[in-house]
């Protein structure tokens, strides 16, 4: 049966309620109810911190991870993810360099960059606007030009950054582990080499599928397959 929004919300809050006295297993199975229907990156993390409580790390990252995708400014959902990581058996470390993904991010999700692209391209219609009224003093229309055109570039700035943000939202490339221990082979046969085994939760990038098995990408950039069966996509 279909929720209605209202509907909704309140089985959140009883969910809240819920969590709030202890009863976690209620709490999640009335999460997971409403998210049937309906997401958000605030359920992704309520599901994520039952998940935590209950021990099950692989799908508290997943979940985690879900609700940064979803609103990558969400600091409480990324210092969980941190602190559950910290927990798992697998800690690999990602390839050095500059994060400029995640400098964006703290800057601001999809909607935020969507939001601040509108704000600067009505100011920088509305300076041209004034740049263009006629009987003003000397100088005036190349000032207030000047300042359209700041505002023009800070707009289309602000595009390509959301563009960026809604690429990231709608890859389905990265999953995450969900089998305790699982072996990673050179190549997606029985008979193949085992390159190295990793353990649930970890953060896979995948690169192609082949007959039930997936080719995946850790963040140091080791490569190996494993079944596609044992990957729940972010």
């Amino acid at each position: 049966m279909a929720l209605s929004p209202a509907e909704a919300d309140t089985l959140v809050q009883r969910a809240h309620r819920a969590f709030a006295i202890g009863d976690v297993p209620g709490a999640l199975a009335l999460y997971d109810s409403v998210a049937v229907q309906y997401t958000s990156a605030g359920l992704e993390y309520d599901r994520a911190n039952c998940h935590f409580h209950l021990g099950d790390l692989a799908k508290a990252v997943l979940h985690y991870e879900r609700a940064l995708r979803m609103d990558p400014t969400a600091e409480d959902a990324r210092s969980n993810l941190e602190l559950t990581r910290s927990q798992l058996v697998d800690r690999v470390e990602a390839l050095p360099g500059m994060d400029l993904t995640t400098i964006w991010d703290r800057m601001g999700g999809m909607d935020r960059w969507a939001r601040r692209a509108i704000l600067f391209t009505w100011a920088c219609v509305l300076l041209l606007i004034v740049a263009l009224v006629p009987g003003r003093p000397r100088g005036w229309e190349r000032s207030w030009g000047a300042a359209a055109g700041v505002a023009g570039m800070l707009a289309i700035i602000a595009i390509t950054l959301s563009a960026v943000q809604w690429r990231r939202y709608t890859d389905r490339s990265e999953a995450i582990l969900m089998e305790p221990r699982i072996q990673v082979k050179s190549a997606p046969t029985e008979q193949a080499k085992v390159l190295f085994v990793l353990h649930e939760g970890a953060k896979l990038k995948v690169l192609q599928v082949r007959n039930g098995s997936s080719e995946v990408e850790l963040p140091n950039g080791l490569v190996g397959w494993v079944p596609s069966g044992a990957l729940e996509r972010i």
